[in-house]
């Protein structure tokens, strides 16, 4: 981290950064389109722990904070009483996308200074470049001080209602199960034993002694932060990758559907086998609901677009394997479009819809290295070590979220392929962009891939 903040003061890596956060907000927290899948696919985090029913309102908390978002709540005492309740409890803490974004502002404010050895205090910063005009370029452009910044910010904001809806969903739903499963602080000392793993801590912070319902709200607050996405858990070598602007793309997001995964299942699992009856319920609830998310609802999507369209498996499996780009490897294709008489149809990727697909992507890619079948000169030894180099690429390697190229670097070495293609400039899968030499409106072709990829 230290060594990632000494980086960030030179100019050029602040710059960077810059144009990283730019791309990242633009695709993000300014699409609408963006805005309104994150608040309708992230429904996803409560069916994966089987938050589906009675026990609490979806409708009650957006109207809650959308009056709030638009500033227009007519009880804002009450909101502001349960936002309090759940961020204090660590229900509530903000959007890993937005929060991401959010990091990022402060870090391109401020003069970019070196350090240099000289003189008796030792190690000083001087001023390499002032950056005087930048910063206040970011400042109106992501801050409050510009007309710019407002929106933005207020599209930040709007970013993590969608979030924070189905936190604060997930956090009084919650409550709703415990206060059926825990009725005595005996039952609570029972839970901290058998689920959490150590004792129940029965004096507040400020001395006082936790009442039942002070249980149930910290119960509650500890399940939603572990199996709800929350930017204050993820990693260091995380927040190192986030801050480095030639590599990785929403890299808190998918680190923390890892995180949630694990933290789902393993608290499912110790649930189920809670001597508690109600517990055992809550436990399997939520592992049948995180597998029909994970394992159910994408085959689902990918049986009923065959169904309607009468594309097979035998041509999905042949696209996969021969012409689907490398950001679609283990992806599920879900076909919109019948065939044509020209043999051409349309799908659409459908794992961009489902939060929890990144964690089953490098394990679909490989079992798609295997379905491809070896070459002549390959052994069967030769094709399975393909697969799981291909497993370890797709999860830390330089093809997962977290090292491969940040979408501008990708973009950047796509625009100067061509000088060293001898004029040919190819996408990262190796696609045509646009010829110099032999097209006349190259440069139109390539301001154009330039506009697509990031915005």
């Amino acid at each position: 981290t230290v060594f990632m903040d000494q980086v960030l003061k030179l100019p050029l890596m602040k710059s960077l950064l810059g144009i990283k956060a730019t791309i990242q907000m633009n695709k993000t927290v300014l699409s609408l389109m963006t805005q309104m899948r994150n608040i309708t696919t992230a429904a996803m985090f409560a069916t994966a722990n089987g938050h589906i029913g009675s026990g609490a309102s979806v409708s009650d908390n957006f109207k809650y904070l959308f009056d709030d978002l638009i500033g227009k709540t007519k009880n804002p005492k009450e909101l502001q009483k349960l936002l309090k309740e759940a961020a204090d409890n660590g229900a509530i803490d903000s959007s890993t996308i937005a929060q991401e974004l959010e990091q990022m502002i402060p870090e391109l404010m401020g003069s970019a200074k070196l350090p240099t050895i000289g003189g008796k205090q030792g190690v000083r910063f001087s001023t390499l470049y002032e950056g005087k005009t930048s910063d206040e370029i970011f400042s109106y452009l992501f801050t409050n001080k510009g007309a710019l910044g407002k929106v933005v910010q207020k599209a930040i904001e709007s970013y993590q209602m969608g979030d924070n809806l189905w936190k604060l969903y997930g956090y009084q739903f919650t409550k709703s199960q415990l206060n059926a499963a825990i009725k005595n602080m005996g039952d609570v000392k029972k839970y901290f034993r058998e689920i959490e793993g150590y004792e129940f801590r029965p004096i507040a912070a400020d001395g006082s002694k936790k009442t039942l319902q002070d249980a149930i709200k910290e119960i509650a607050g500890i399940q939603v932060r572990d199996v709800y996405p929350n930017y204050s858990m993820i990693p260091t070598f995380v927040l190192n990758t986030r801050k480095f602007p030639l590599l990785g793309n929403f890299v808190a997001f998918i680190s923390e559907m890892y995180r949630n995964s694990f933290q789902i299942l393993r608290r499912g699992l110790r649930e189920s086998r809670s001597s508690n009856p109600y517990l055992r319920q809550v436990g399997t609830r939520r592992l049948i609901g995180y597998t029909g998310t994970v394992g159910a609802v994408l085959p689902f999507a990918k049986k009923m677009g065959q169904m309607s369209t009468e594309i097979s498996d035998e041509i999905l499996d042949a696209y996969a394997s021969r012409f689907a780009p490398e950001f679609e490897k283990g992806h599920t294709m879900v076909p919109v479009q019948a065939q044509k008489d020209d043999h051409s149809w349309k799908s659409t990727d459908m794992s961009t819809m489902v939060p929890y697909a990144d964690i089953l992507t490098p394990f679909k890619a490989a079992m798609q290295t295997v379905i491809t079948g070896k070459n002549t000169d390959q052994t069967e030894l030769d094709i399975y070590g393909k697969a799981f180099v291909e497993y370890l690429n797709k999860t830390l390697g330089f093809k997962s979220a977290f090292l491969s190229a940040s979408i501008a670097a990708e973009t950047g070495a796509e625009l100067f392929s061509g000088l060293k293609n001898d004029g040919v400039f190819r996408t990262k899968s190796g696609g045509l962009i646009t010829d110099w030499k032999n097209q006349d409106d190259w440069f139109n072709k390539l301001a154009y891939h330039a506009y697509k990829k990031l915005t």
